[in-house]
């Protein structure tokens, strides 16, 4: 067996080649574009490789894919905990993930399907078209801010809110950074249309997406957004794994048989979590179990601590819904308990 450690950049991926008794066959780098030319894959005998997942990881696999038998993708912060080294090279990480490789120490992290890689690149592409507006918003609130303004409206970018900026009297600079600002806007307004036309279609050709939505607070996007963030479900052993994947589970410090339990990791998907405690804010309104526990917590815990632990039990009952097909409900099953 060869085994390929790679350790990939932007430009150039360093490589090390290494059968399974530690000694090294072939190293070397090579344009990151150009990987699967390089001599290396070239080498008679089964192949496996390993590299970290980058940012542009996805690129990589798909070039290198058919090139080797098998292809793994390493979680970099549980390779950094495994291994350590006083000197770090490109040809040194590259040396220690084929040693990792070979001796099967690989912490693998997850590699979606094509079509779940895309979905989260079109929710996340949304969500990025969101948070350029609301910079825009802010940067037109400090405009008005410095020229001595303040909106008469509740929002400034309604309909009376723009009919009052373009009739608001302004110097000569300020109006033309302002209306510049106004068509940033306007052209944001339109790409989230388009993007949230394109996610409706999704959702409706669905199913996983149309259950999510009976639960209080998650609509078309929130849904979709959950489906892409978690891929294919039945890969968590249960719903324990899936909370902590999310970073949604409480840090826990054992030592002389006395366990403590801190704040939530936040080691995962943020935009998962994200849209977990935003679609809780809503589903703790109505009555049911979310609404029991948030009121049991809050009578002794922060606001923020309520809210998160009850994400936590609302991503438990999705876990559930989908495994079993099955739709909310509010009495707490089936993941509710």
């Amino acid at each position: 067996m060869l085994n390929y450690g790679l350790d990939v950049h932007k430009k150039y991926t360093s490589i090390c080649v290494m059968d399974d008794q530690g000694t090294i066959i072939d190293e070397g780098r090579a344009l990151t574009a150009e990987l699967p030319a390089h001599p290396a894959f070239s080498l008679k005998g089964e192949k496996r490789a390993v590299m970290e997942a980058g940012g542009n990881w996805h690129f990589v696999y798909d070039i290198l894919q058919p090139h080797v038998d098998e292809l793994m993708l390493a979680h970099p912060l549980r390779v950094r905990a495994i291994a350590t080294a006083r000197v770090k090279t490109d040809t040194i990480d590259a040396r220690t993930l084929a040693h990792l490789l070979r001796s099967d120490l690989i912490p693998a992290a997850y590699v979606p399907p094509p079509e779940i890689r895309e979905l989260r690149e079109l929710l996340r592409f949304r969500l990025d078209l969101v948070k350029q507006r609301t910079a825009t918003k802010n940067r037109v609130h400090s405009l008005l801010t410095k020229a001595g303004f303040e909106s008469p409206v509740a929002d400034a970018f309604g309909r009376r809110g723009r009919q009052w900026l373009s009739e608001l009297f302004l110097p000569t600079g300020i109006r033309c950074r302002l209306d510049g600002f106004l068509r940033v806007l306007d052209c944001l307004a339109a790409e989230i249309k388009l993007t949230e036309e394109r996610i409706r279609l999704e959702v409706a050709r669905d199913p996983d997406a149309q259950l999510l939505m009976t639960i209080p607070g998650i609509g078309a996007l929130s849904a979709l957004l959950i489906l892409s963030e978690i891929g294919d479900v039945h890969r968590f052993l249960d719903a324990s794994h899936l909370v902590s994947y999310a970073g949604l589970a409480p840090r826990v410090r054992s030592s002389a048989g006395r366990t403590k339990l801190g704040q939530i990791t936040k080691q995962g998907p943020s935009a998962l979590r994200w849209v977990l405690v935003e679609a809780t804010h809503m589903a703790v309104r109505r009555p049911g179990r979310l609404q029991e526990i948030h009121r049991r917590l809050r009578a002794k815990k922060s606001s923020s601590v309520a809210v998160v632990a009850c994400a936590r039990q609302m991503l438990i009952a999705i876990y559930w819904m989908l495994k079993r097909g099955v739709a909310f409900r509010a009495d707490g099953s089936p993941g509710l308990a």
